[in-house]
């Protein structure tokens, strides 16, 4: 460009630099009208249309300077800048004529300097209009002159780029739809349809299509739909039927060629779109299209047929939408049922005696035979396939592939038997070439139908299982000899995509072919595995023998069930030590034996052996069916084994392999043995069998020193499966095992602490070290976590057997925790900042939490945890990382002892009985905590705590028009979700005694002063508030305190309650209307429909109607009139108990779908909005 630009070129041109500046302008000018009266006597308003109207002409003479000098360059340095204008256009041609008009009458209205009288004004907005009139009739005078259409032509304008070309026809339609149902008649039937024959097939084609995109916007008006459907016959026959016809017998003439062909191709690839998107638009089907095409003597299904030789992607990619579109019918919706009236010319009257199933039936029966057409085409398309697939064509053979998975499942549909009869040969052959593609992209695409067809057909399931066995095979290269995964160039996808592609979609396609013939699988793949455990040990082979175990473990869920009767003690003793090449129906013995003889291609290849690992632990319920001791055995074997020759893998070839690797060795091994000894914790308390454990134990150890070796999570499960034996063990037996248990973590805790101090108090630099470090603190007290909820859950629900002399009293487990204590309380004072550490503190408090008082020491480890709690919360600082697992504590010890708390409350209330002396330390233990929490948590609970948002006995800044905007940075609200969990919980497991509780101990008990007012107003408040989080806890405490003020049996307490949560309904029902309205996040959809159902189902009627009212016809609620009185209506009937809460879910979806809009003032007089109202609702 030259230096000294014309001012809108500029602009673009900043624009696409990226210039914030100028793309804020550009946005502005697109959205509103600034008024100019430098002269008073000539004001005049500024928006987009003039500054397209400006920027056309200065393109325009851009163009003819750069023509005249011969710059032939400048053409193409111009398009993008054409491209933007085209976008920006698009977005100012939605907006109606109506909208252009407030928005100008808006501006003029508002500006300060300048009185404009009614005609004045009114002069304004014509001009306006005329300007939009000029503008629209500039880029159709472009669009349909058949220069601009020509590549072949003198002079190339950037206008004649088909992306910029498409972006102009965008916006004849943008503006057609947004100015009215007339509009668009008046430009269909007075200006496309009859003058086709006369206009750029690429232009016709492409207003076409988005005149189908612009009817499908929620913003639509009224009649939109309506118009089209009678449209859509001379759409098809006269527009795009020959169109398209033309179209592709051209391109396919013109193959070769260059310009021309890809001309054509264009245009057949944008008449297949608006074909498609024209079907979205008016619930066309492919039938109709056939009926009215051949009116004109075109089989559109043919013409399709043809369409699929093209090698242009463009028409492939559009064929393939179309199919995924329209070979499958739908039921006869009401749209769907006037779309046919109009196909058939027929009266509504006459239209009425046709039954709907005979529609159905008549339907299916036309779409059957196109399908059958459609497979025969597809069919022949499998030879080009391979030629693609030999030419690398991706995305070819994707399309090809995508097509053809749309027919298959049409046809599965339309299909009365289990198999497709031989005419789909050709179609199967095309989809197995699919699946064996190297591309996992389009294997999974294939796979989509193929599962499907294997699910009912058992002889094509046989077919497709080596398929899927070859294709379980991990996608990886030999580096220098050496195997790597980063394979990405073989396959399309990286590691962790194809590990989620074999879990899920290959997944399934396995399970299916395991249905249809359980022997045949399980005995083709125990083969495999023995042929590549007993083959040389090479690079493949052990690719190979891990893909083959992969396939058995995807079905362990289902083969198990029908295996479990097959294992008896004397099987696997008999069988262990035999040839069982010829045993087809125990494969799973046969794998378990050739897995014990730790063949190198899966000990060396730590990929196998994880798979190995997994294998196991996905058929522990086969390992310890009937209590078997050998298979058990061979099962802890191979688990123990397989940790011993991770911690050996040094070569260089096996660490950059494990590198790689999503999962480890070490920690499958980890979770297999879990497995095991969780499900069989009495084979594992032998001296010799817990001797091995202390081993495994050690070595996860020497494991976690090593980066990437094991997991925390594969840590924590080998943990639990151990303290599943220990805590089963004899009392007098348990505590030397534990001792060796919980050496190694407390010498890891101290040491790391030791570490943390060092590097807390040398200030230069070490942050990252010292991250470092409390990561490893925190696994350590997950660890120790992990070991008291364990024993914990094993004791409560288990009676263990005491042949012990010492007295009852602490557990063997507690006193060797304690010794835990001091670091653990250390790490809790001066880390608890870290969210690693908050974390293992949060798991450690609740793990730990006693589930029976009257157990031993239970009521002193209480103390000493709300002890730690404290401590935390003293040395918080406020902060909600420290915070958080407090609160979290404090709301399982609610859930836990809160009905102990509450009945203690209550018999002190109304001295019903004689309080127990635990229930009242607990109680006090739980109360101090709770106020202890409130304190900590000040400077994090904002202004809405403290009653700031709105003084005291005023309106509620929710009932007003807008809040006020603060004038300075509002306090962090980031501790409010904590304090509303805890109160929730209160709510539910103890409000007897949450309603005593006072934000200052010791107060007279007023409203002000007691903690659930202060809450109830605090959660109204935050209502408005933008965290998630804040809003989804207010919500769900505000809802369960109503729930709870209704169903209360004692006066007092209802009371309370009643006048807490009186104080701001109005604000309260306002604010969440409002947020339902389009502000809120999706996810506070479900809980907003709860408190509303839940409000009006409480709240006396004719108050809640007086809340309702200005909530939905002054608030935020865009839709409408008719729509208003839906919200109504249904939040009316919930009040009477006559629609159910799913009604109001339903309703409060709605809502917030239809604001999902940017112009949201023209939703209201939307199709959308009319269809909701009148067919959903029956509103009119």
């Amino acid at each position: 460009m030259n230096a000294t630009m014309d001012p809108a070129l500029d602009m673009l041109s900043r624009g696409l630099m990226g210039d914030e500046n100028a793309l804020a302008f550009l946005d502005r000018t697109s959205s509103i009208y600034v008024l100019d009266v430098t002269d008073s006597s000539k004001p005049k308003t500024y928006g987009g249309w003039n500054f397209i109207h400006q920027a056309l002409n200065e393109l325009e003479r851009h163009e003819r300077n750069f023509g005249s000098s011969g710059g032939a360059s400048g053409t193409g340095n111009i398009r993008s800048y054409v491209q933007l204008l085209a976008a920006m256009s698009q977005r100012v041609a939605r907006r109606s004529p109506q909208s252009d008009r407030k928005l100008v009458s808006t501006c003029v209205e508002n500006a300060a300097q300048y009185n404009a009288s009614a005609n004045e004004a009114e002069a304004l907005v014509v001009l306006n209009a005329e300007i939009r009139e000029i503008v629209m009739g500039r880029i159709a005078a472009m669009v349909f002159d058949f220069s601009f259409h020509n590549p072949n032509g003198p002079h190339l304008s950037a206008f004649s780029d088909p992306v910029a070309m498409e972006g102009l026809c965008s916006v004849l339609s943008a503006n057609a739809v947004s100015s009215g149902p007339q509009a668009i008649n008046h430009f269909m039937l007075e200006w496309i349809i009859p003058s086709v024959q006369t206009l750029p097939p690429f232009a016709v084609a492409c207003v076409i299509l988005h005149l189908g995109i612009e009817a499908t916007r929620k913003v639509s008006p009224a009649g939109t739909k309506d118009l089209l459907q009678r449209m859509s016959g001379a759409v098809m026959a006269i527009v795009l039927a020959p169109v398209l016809c033309d179209a592709v017998q051209e391109s396919g003439e013109a193959r070769g060629v260059g310009s021309n062909h890809e001309r054509h191709s264009r245009v057949a690839a944008v008449s297949i779109r608006a074909i498609e998107r024209w079907c979205s638009a008016t619930d066309l089907s492919l039938p109709q299209i056939k009926h009215v095409c051949s009116k004109v003597n075109v089989n559109i299904v043919e013409v399709l047929s043809d369409a699929m030789y093209s090698d242009s992607q463009l028409v492939m990619d559009a064929i393939a939408e179309l199919m995924e579109r329209v070979v499958l019918t739908r039921d006869m919706t009401t749209d769907r049922m006037t779309q046919t009236r109009y196909i058939m010319e027929v009266d509504e009257t006459k239209f009425q005696s046709i039954s709907v199933a005979d529609l159905e039936r008549i339907e299916s029966k036309e779409m059957e035979a196109i399908v059958q057409e459609l497979i025969s085409a597809i069919g022949l398309q499998r030879f080009r396939f391979a030629e693609r697939q030999a030419n690398v064509d991706l995305a070819g053979c994707r399309c090809l592939t995508r097509i053809a998975v749309a027919v298959c499942k049409a046809a599965m549909h339309y299909s009365d038997s289990e198999k497709l009869d031989a005419s789909a040969s050709g179609m199967l052959d095309l989809l197995l070439r699919s699946a064996a593609h190297q591309s996992v992209n389009i294997c999974g695409v294939a796979l989509d139908a193929l599962t499907d067809l294997a699910a009912k057909d058992e002889s094509f399931a046989l077919r497709l299982l080596p398929i899927l066995q070859h294709r379980a095979i991990v996608p990886h290269v030999l580096d220098s000899g050496n195997p790597s995964l980063a394979a990405s160039e073989v396959c399309g996808v990286d590691t962790f995509e194809f590990e989620s592609f074999r879990s899920t979609v290959l997944n399934m396609a396995l399970k299916s072919c395991y249905r249809k013939n359980e022997d045949y699988y399980m005995n083709s793949c125990s083969v495999a595995v023995e042929e590549f455990c007993k083959a040389a040990p090479t690079v493949k082979t052990s690719f190979q023998l891990e893909a083959a175990l992969y396939c058995l473990g995807a079905v362990a869920g289902e083969s198990i069930a029908g295996g479990q009767a097959r294992l008896t003690k004397e099987f696997i003793a008999e069988n262990v030590s035999s040839d069982m090449s010829n045993t087809k129906k125990n494969q799973l013995a046969r794998c378990s034996q050739l897995l014990e003889m730790k063949p190198v291609c899966m000990t060396a290849n730590p990929l196998t052996l994880s798979q190995a690992c997994r294998f196991v632990g996905k058929h522990v319920k086969w390992y310890v069916a009937n209590g078997n001791d050998v298979a058990i055995d061979i099962a802890a074997e191979l688990c123990l084994s397989a940790m011993a020759a991770s911690l050996v893998l040094t070569e260089e070839a096996a660490q950059k392999l494990m590198q790689e690797m999503s999962v480890s060795p070490f920690s499958e091994a980890a979770l297999a043995l879990h497995y095991l000894l969780t499900e069989q914790p009495g084979h594992f308390m032998t001296e010799q069998a817990l001797k091995a454990l202390g081993i495994a134990w050690e070595a996860c150890y020497m494991a976690s020193n090593q980066a990437g070796a094991v997991t925390i999570e594969a840590r924590e499960a080998l943990c639990d499966g151990l303290c599943h034996v220990l805590a089963s063990l004899p009392r007098n037996q348990q505590r030397k095992p534990f001792q060796v248990l919980f050496i190694p973590t407390l010498e890891c805790l101290r040491t790391m602490m030791k570490l943390a101090d060092e590097c807390n108090g040398n200030s230069q630099g070490n942050d990252k070290k010292l991250d470092s470090i409390l990561v490893r603190v925190s696994d350590e007290i997950r660890i120790l976590s992990v070991m008291a909820e364990t024993y914990q859950k094993v004791t409560l629900r288990s009676s263990v057997p005491d042949a012990s002399d010492e007295p009852q009293g602490e557990e063997p487990f507690f006193s060797v925790l304690r010794k835990a204590w001091p670091s653990v309380s250390h790490v809790a004072e001066s880390f608890n900042k870290s969210e690693r550490v908050s974390l293992a503190l949060r798991k450690f408090l609740i793990g730990c939490l006693p589930h029976d008082l009257q157990r031993g020491e239970a009521m002193s480890l209480l103390k000493e945890l709300c002890s730690l709690s404290e401590s935390i919360l003293t040395n918080s600082n406020g902060s909600k990382v420290a915070l958080w697992p407090v609160a979290e504590f404090v709301t399982d010890l609610i859930n836990t002892y809160g009905r102990v708390v509450e009945q203690h409350a209550i018999d002190i209330v109304f001295s019903s009985r004689d309080a127990n002396a635990s229930d009242d330390e607990t109680g006090k233990l739980l109360e101090g905590l709770v106020m202890s929490l409130v304190e900590a948590s000040q400077s994090r609970l904002g202004l809405v705590w403290i009653g700031k948002h709105q003084g005291q006995g005023e309106e509620p800044c929710e009932s007003q028009t807008a809040p006020q905007p603060e004038p300075e940075k509002s306090p962090s609200i980031e501790g409010l979700s904590l304090i509303f969990s805890v109160l929730t919980a209160c709510v539910r497991e103890c409000p007897t005694f949450l309603v005593h509780l006072r934000v200052s101990p010791g107060g007279t008990g007023h409203q002000d002063t007691l903690l659930i007012g202060r809450a109830v107003d605090a959660a109204c408040a935050a209502l408005i508030e933008t965290d998630v989080e804040t809003v989804a806890s207010a919500i769900i405490f505000l809802d369960s305190a109503i729930k709870l003020s209704v169903s209360l049996s004692s006066e007092l307490i209802k009371e309370t309650m009643t006048k807490a949560l009186s104080r701001d309904r109005k604000g309260m029902i306002m604010a969440v209307v409002d947020g339902i309205c389009g502000s809120y996040h999706h996810s506070l959809l479900a809980p907003s429909a709860d408190l509303l159902y839940t409000a009006v189902r409480s709240f006396p009627p004719a108050e809640m109607h007086i809340c309702l009212l200005p909530a939905i016809q002054q608030g935020r609620f865009r839709l409408g009139e008719r729509a208003q009185r839906v919200a109504l209506q249904i939040l009316d009937g919930c009040s009477q108990g006559i629609i159910p809460l799913s009604t109001l879910k339903e309703l409060v979806d709605d809502v917030w779908d239809l604001h999902q809009v940017d112009d949201v003032e023209a939703i209201a007089d939307s199709d959308i909005v009319a269809r909701f109202a009148a067919d959903k609702y029956n509103v009119l």
